[in-house]
């Protein structure tokens, strides 16, 4: 296989990464933001 090819299917898969991330940020957002209500129940476990 050439690099080329590695790096086009490379290119692929980051894109849709990224895509995948761009469409559930919101619900990451969110999440992220409720760790500080939580963090108690977490810690020394």
């Amino acid at each position: 296989m050439k690099l080329k090819n590695i790096e086009e299917i490379e290119l692929k898969y980051l894109n849709k990464f990224y895509y995948f991330m761009k469409y559930i940020e919101d619900e990451m957002m969110i999440g992220f933001e409720t760790k500080e209500k939580i963090k108690d129940d977490w810690i020394n476990k």
